[in-house]
């Protein structure tokens, strides 16, 4: 449909600055081609790109919006591309990005952050080597099985997700901090000790150390790093809202 514009066009030859002699004058064909073909070749490009995001299963990960300096696999990202299973994205100073998968589930990767994301048919595990994440799941039947497993690791403890809005912070290599914002996770200590469920319907946070004994101990530091303005900005990327109860910090 597109071409069929481009045909006509090519057959008129005018000057376009008058007083200019004609072969030293811009003509209309030259200019109409040019202006036609930068409009339908992105176009194509665009539609062949939308088709390749629709075809993708349900668990890719989508870069849905970035700023700063974001890399995956030391390459620089950039909005719309994937990310390939067990990618390793990095972020600088004064810099973050957003993945989604699933249309709605995303989380965004603070700045300062390593982090290691495997999203496969059946799981999806996110491994934080440094900084801190925040995330929203709710639709996890994304992950294409009929019990989808969501895991996050960090050197410190591992967190089970169901479908919640939670915050993960790695203080030190010893030191991690989450908090289930609206939601309940499954906490474990990095040794698979410790098991409890900690829900929360308005930040509820909790605090796993390794002691210099090897052991674990969990506390409850409040709300840190993070607020409800944050949670909600990140709930309106993918057009949800979070259903915020009684405040417990």
């Amino acid at each position: 449909m597109a071409w069929a514009f481009i045909f006509p066009c090519a057959l008129k030859e005018v000057a376009l600055f008058k007083g200019l002699p004609y072969n030293e004058a811009m003509n209309n064909k030259t200019l109409l081609l040019l202006g036609l073909l930068v409009w339908v070749i992105p176009g194509f490009a665009g539609g062949e790109k939308e088709a390749e995001k629709k075809a993708l299963p349900g668990y890719t990960g989508i870069v849905h919006y970035l700023e700063g300096n974001v890399s995956m696999d030391g390459e620089s990202l950039a909005i719309g591309d994937t990310v390939a299973p067990g990618s390793t994205l990095t972020t600088g100073e004064d810099s973050y990005c957003e993945v989604v998968f699933g249309g709605k589930n995303v989380f965004r990767i603070l700045e300062s952050t390593v982090a290691v994301i495997d999203l496969e048919r059946g799981r999806g595990n996110i491994r934080v080597d440094r900084g801190s994440m925040a995330f929203l799941l709710k639709r996890l039947s994304a992950l294409d099985a009929e019990e989808p497993e969501f895991l996050v690791d960090t050197p410190s403890a591992a967190f089970g997700v169901r479908g919640t809005a939670f915050f993960v912070a790695l203080e030190s290599p010893a030191s991690s901090y989450v908090c289930a914002c609206n939601g309940s996770l499954q906490v474990e200590d990095a040794a698979g000790g410790n098991i409890q469920e900690l829900t929360g319907y308005h930040h509820k946070a909790l605090r796993i150390k390794k002691t210099g004994d090897g052991t674990f101990e969990f506390s409850a530091p409040g709300l840190l790093y993070h607020d409800d303005e944050d949670m909600n900005n990140l709930a309106k990327s993918i057009d949800e809202t979070i259903p915020w109860g009684r405040r417990e910090y």
